[in-house]
Parts: C-alpha cells; structure tokens; sequence
C-alpha cells in the first residue's frame, strides 16, 4: 500500500504559551510512483475477485496482512454485477489533531472571524497533488474520534440522503444511512423535529433501534413533549407483539395531543383488534 501521510500541526511550546510557535505542517516522506507504473498494476486487478486476491497473500506468505475489519463494509452492495467492487492505488490521509489553542476573545463575533481563518488556512488541500484517477483516499482520522474532523456537516449530508430515501421507498439504503449519520453525531434534538429514521427502522424491521430512539428522545429533556416519540415507539412495540405497551405509547401521544391523527386511528385500530 503507498501511502502519503499528513501532519499538520501549530506547536506551542511547553511553558511558553504567551508565544507560540508559528503553524506549521509537513508530510512524511512519500515515495512516488509514475503514473504508468500505477495504471498498470491497478489495470492487473481488472478481473480479480477479492478471494483471488487474499489466496494470492496467503501463497506468499502475507496471510491477515490486508484483510479489512468486517465492519468496513460498502455501503451500497450490487448483489448480481458486484459493481461495489473497488481497488486502486491507496493514499492514507492521517488527520492529527492541532495543538494550536484558540486565544480568548471579547465576542463571539471576533471568535468567528478567527475560526473562520483559522479553516481557511490551516487546513491544507495540497495533499491532492497525491490523487490521481483510481486512487482510493483513505481517511485515517483515529486519533479525532471524540470529536470528529470534517464537521457536522457530514452527518447532516447522510441524515439527508436517508430522508431522501425514505421518501423514495427504499428503506434498507435509508437506513443505512441513518446509521451514518447517527454514527458521525447528530444534534441532540435532531428527532424533536425529524422522524425518517423512526420510519426507516420500522420498515426494516429493526424495531429495539426504534425504541432506542424513541428511548433517548424522553431522556434528553424534551423528547418527552413530542407526541411522535411516543407514537413510533407505539408502532416498534406493536410489530413486536406488544398489544398493552403501544397502547400505553399511543395513549401518551394523544394525552400530550389529542389532535395527533395517525396516533388516534393506531389506538382505535388496536383497540378494535385490528
């Protein structure tokens, strides 16, 4: 695997906060590779099926060497032409976190003009001299999992696509990405407001990661006023056999709103046996 590593750091040093150093950023030493040398063997790889590939290491004597983790999965699968199926050439973009710390400011306003800047040139975009056509990015952001590196936006992108899928009909890929988003961070009280992800769910079955939602929203301070948390954890309790316990969701949507139409029609429909 070739891989260009990046570091980008602001180093202030040790006890010396009141100057500190000037922002810097500097790559690991990457080895190039001719364009042709990499079109040809990625061209090598044209017919092969990932067993091929993984009995050819184990032949040599490379054996779990490049086997992913099984949670790294595509996250659309064609089940007949396995166009899912990608390779290329790697470049792995290690994301570290600055050391840099924010001064304090007098306003909020002035804080947004300096982060601003701050996005604008610390974050470096020359890495894509690296990219060429068939490289695969491959993001190593480890060390920013508890606060993730690309902004929420990111997760507000897969929390779209999910809604867009769900008003297509195609739950499983709306679910998925959900999953996404939700696994990026969503804001608290994103599903106040937003139920696709309960309707994904529902549709595909996955009824506890229903009531899991519907769970968080009453403990967060004010899910418990939204009518439709009780309602979707209704209909997660009914698809599971759980007659008496959606009822009680039910009843708590319609004490909340007794307006709340799609509520009132599941308690009638319950209640009637149907």
């Amino acid at each position: 695997m070739r891989m260009a590593l990046l570091l980008a750091a602001a180093a202030l040093a040790w006890g010396q906060a009141q100057t500190p150093a000037p922002f810097s950023k500097r790559y690991l030493e990457v080895k190039e590779y001719p364009d042709a040398e990499n079109q040809a063997i990625v061209k090598q790889f044209h017919e092969l099926r990932v067993t091929d590939i993984v009995d050819g290491l184990d032949v040599v004597g490379l054996q779990d060497v490049t086997v992913m983790d099984a949670g790294i999965a595509p996250l659309w699968r064609d089940g007949e032409k396995f166009k899912h199926r990608i390779y290329g050439v790697a470049v792995t973009l290690r994301i570290v976190p600055p050391q840099e710390r924010a001064p304090n400011f007098a306003s909020h306003e002035e804080f947004a003009k300096w982060e601003s800047h701050w996005y604008r040139t610390r974050i470096p975009g020359d890495f894509s001299k690296h990219l060429q056509p068939d490289t695969i990015l491959v993001i190593d952001a480890s060390r920013t999992r508890d606060v993730g590196f690309c902004g929420s936006n990111n997760a507000f992108n897969w929390f779209n696509m999910g809604t867009n899928f769900v008003g297509l009909g195609m739950y499983p890929e709306a679910a998925t990405a959900y999953d996404q988003a939700r696994s990026i961070g969503l804001p608290w009280r994103m599903l106040w407001y937003q139920f696709g992800p309960f309707e994904a769910y529902l549709a595909v079955g996955r009824y506890q990661d229903v009531i899991a939602l519907a769970q968080a929203n009453l403990n967060d301070g004010g899910g418990q006023f939204v009518e439709e948390t009780y309602y979707y954890a209704a209909l997660a309790r009914e698809a599971m056999g759980e007659r008496d316990r959606a009822l009680n969701n039910l009843n708590g949507a319609i004490s909340f709103n007794p307006n709340f139409t799609p509520a009132v029609e599941a308690r009638d429909r319950l209640l009637a046996g149907g």
